[in-house]
């Protein structure tokens, strides 16, 4: 063989191994297969799933807060606030006569810690949807937040008892029965919001099987709730039981949690839905006691 066909072959041999062989997937390193994430450092932050995480200052809210943080009072009135103790903290019509002005709020003291407590109002306080179109949504973009953390906040309170309420991280709510299907978003920062089911078993739980017909689960509509579409289940064993949203998601995307007389609702209720009730809650910065 000659030296021209000798390079000749060289050539030949070299833009075959390009085109079959040399820079083909079906040799490459198989940790570099697809480009994609399932390869990537698990310590990167970067492309780590936001559901998984409580930490809000980890990723930015989109609707974090349209509202400002508050928390910088106090409501000094409130320092001997107990566990278990009943307290009243801004006004909000009840008796559905609107002629006498606003009536006090009276809140269940949940939990104190250190200088605030933990509180969700005694009675259902107005009805409103979940969300006002039905669709898939969860707690971090429902109508509902944005209401009681922009209008029910505004209305209930005056401006000093508004700074004493503290926008605080809220876990997206839990569905333990439906966790492979439900819509359970990510954490929020909130300073009225509506109880998770699992805030209701640590703090309303009377007798700790966290299920059915627990008297604590219990909260009658106010006479204004009624008025405004809130159905309930008159009796004279519990008074006008009524159902009452919590922020966690139901069975599908677009449902989500209640406690229904006294029974946590797993499965849900659609989004949409215009005669449950609404029953705040929220911190309160109290100072020392």
């Amino acid at each position: 063989m000659n030296f021209k066909v000798f390079v000749c072959f060289l050539l030949v041999a070299a833009l075959c191994a390009g085109l079959f062989g040399c820079g083909g997937s079906d040799w490459e390193d198989p940790a570099q297969t697809n480009g994609g994430s399932d390869w990537e450092d698990p310590n990167r932050t970067d492309w780590e799933d936001p559901a998984q995480t409580t930490t809000v200052s980890d990723w930015e809210d989109p609707g974090k807060t349209d509202w400002e943080d508050g928390g910088t009072g106090y409501a000094p009135q409130l320092a001997s606030a107990s566990t278990g103790s009943v307290v009243l903290f801004g006004r909000y019509e009840q008796d559905n006569n609107l002629s006498n002005g606003a009536e006090p709020i009276a809140w269940q003291v949940l939990t104190r810690e250190g200088n605030r407590i933990f509180v969700v109002s005694v009675y259902a306080l107005d009805c409103k949807p979940y969300n006002t179109e039905d669709k898939a949504i969860s707690w971090e973009d429902c109508t509902l937040r944005k209401w009681l953390n922009e209008d029910f906040l505004s209305t209930a309170f005056t401006a000093e008892e508004r700074d004493a309420i503290p926008a605080v991280e809220v876990p997206p709510g839990d569905n333990y029965m439906y966790a492979d299907t439900a819509n359970f978003g990510r954490a929020t920062r909130d300073r009225v919001f509506c109880l998770s089911a699992s805030e209701m078993y640590a703090y309303l739980d009377t007798d700790g099987d966290y299920h059915n017909d627990d008297p604590g689960y219990n909260c009658e509509a106010t006479d204004y709730a009624q008025a405004m579409g809130a159905a309930v289940l008159p009796s004279d064993k519990w008074g006008n039981v009524c159902g009452y949203w919590l922020r966690g998601p139901g069975h599908e995307a677009n449902y989500a949690m209640t406690c229904d007389a006294r029974v946590i609702g797993y499965f849900g209720l659609v989004v949409w839905m215009t005669d449950a009730s609404v029953r705040p809650a929220m911190w309160i910065n109290v100072g020392e006691g």
